[in-house]
């Protein structure tokens, strides 16, 4: 079984004229949202150990905490975004492109309390390197981790802790939110599964998202919960995506 999908998108280049000016903030929604480590995420640091005799690949940390970075869930979502939607223009419209500032911004992700990371072993890292021309790929969110001959050890985010990011969208256009939210594999029922980080085809970097609030914020900074508004243009926005989002998220 192929480890991947693709899913296909529209071939308009990313600079667009329908950029949203960024001069002045009209007013902004801000996500609150918890996100499930359904199974070990590995998000590199850079930094390696060694452990048992081999090297160990570190996650990333602030303050000795283990972590999810902001530009790590940003791409991600990002990269969702566009196969829900299929347009790279939109999605660079809200998540930026060279000369024109995200739209989206995304905080660390930390874990509730001080949490053990787990060690696990994993052997060669392999990529697959098929393309299709107008189409991306994504992995599929069925894949259950197995250990494997040991080359090397991730650091790991451990399955099951409790994460919690917040995600700001500057002069939001109309169902633009709602779009995002999609892309995060969301909705009340039945949340989906993203993969993030290191090892997708290898079953690892599952997450899913829950307990989301949304507010909205004025040009003063007063807060307004908006969550009720905002899932109902969800709803709409899935009834217009109904076969992409079924297509990407799918297996799982």
């Amino acid at each position: 079984m192929s480890t991947y999908k693709f899913i296909k998108v529209d071939g308009v280049k990313r600079g667009t004229r329908n950029k949203v000016p960024h001069s002045s903030l009209r007013e902004a929604h801000k996500i609150r949202a918890s996100i499930r480590t359904e199974s070990p995420v590995h998000v590199g640091s850079g930094e390696i150990e060694l452990y048992e005799g081999l090297p160990l690949f570190l996650n990333a940390r602030r303050d000795d905490k283990l972590l999810i970075p902001g530009s790590t869930l940003k791409g991600v979502i990002s990269h969702y975004y566009l196969a829900i939607t299929g347009s790279i223009s939109s999605t660079s419209i809200l998540f930026g492109f060279p000369g024109y500032m995200s739209r989206a911004l995304f905080s660390d992700s930390f874990p509730e309390g001080q949490i053990e990371p787990q060690i696990l072993s994993v052997g060669p890292s392999w990529q697959p390197r098929r393309r299709e021309f107008g189409k991306i790929k994504i992995y599929r969110s069925d894949i259950e981790f197995k250990e494997e001959t040991k080359q090397y050890y991730l650091e790991c985010i451990p399955k099951g802790a409790i994460l919690h990011t917040d995600i700001t969208v500057l002069n939001p256009l109309k169902m633009e939110t709602a779009k995002l939210i999609l892309a995060m594999g969301y909705n009340p029922q039945e949340p989906k599964i993203l993969l993030l980080g290191f090892g997708k085809p290898k079953g690892l970097g599952k997450i899913r998202i829950s307990d989301l609030k949304v507010f909205s914020l004025d040009s003063l900074g007063r807060e307004r919960e908006i969550t009720e508004e905002i899932m109902k243009d969800v709803n709409n926005a899935f009834q217009e995506l109904k076969d992409r989002f079924l297509e990407v998220f799918g297996d799982g």
